[in-house]
């Protein structure tokens, strides 16, 4: 079964982060992983993700769990909830700056066959902390 996941620590606030975080209109504009979110992400929310490497595919998800500048989860159901993603956003305190943690796993009967499609997303979730820890620091520094 796939587990994505990446970590890293951004010399900014927990609140820039959050901010970017929760931007739905923003996200194309610091994140290279993202092509668009419509909607506003806010606990319960549902919105439509499309990814940079297939634009023309959203991706509704429903925000399940949203803590302002702690964490939140994205939780997408397919095949009638046989088959699950939850993609987990966590921020951690970390000296002066802020830990970002991303992870997703995946679950429901259908885990075990469908999963094995899920192509490799690894240096996605890397390219995304990466984009998220550059967009904070410039935000601190010119903010």
């Amino acid at each position: 079964m796939p587990r994505f996941e990446t970590g890293v620590v951004i010399a900014s606030s927990r609140d820039v982060v959050w901010a970017l975080l929760t931007d739905a209109a923003r996200y194309p504009s610091w994140n290279p992983t993202i092509a668009g979110i419509e909607g506003s992400i806010v606990a319960g929310a549902q919105i439509s993700v499309s990814s940079a490497d297939d634009p023309d595919h959203r991706r509704r998800v429903t925000v399940v769990d949203f803590e302002p500048e702690n964490h939140m989860t994205w939780r997408a159901d397919r095949a009638m909830g046989l088959f699950t993603s939850e993609r987990v956003f966590l921020l951690g305190d970390c000296g002066s700056g802020v830990r970002f943690e991303l992870a997703e796993d995946f679950g429901g009967p259908l885990a075990a066959i469908l999963g094995r499609r899920v192509p490799d997303r690894q240096s996605m979730f890397e390219d995304f902390a990466q984009a998220l820890r550059a967009a904070a620091e410039s935000y601190s520094t010119t903010g």
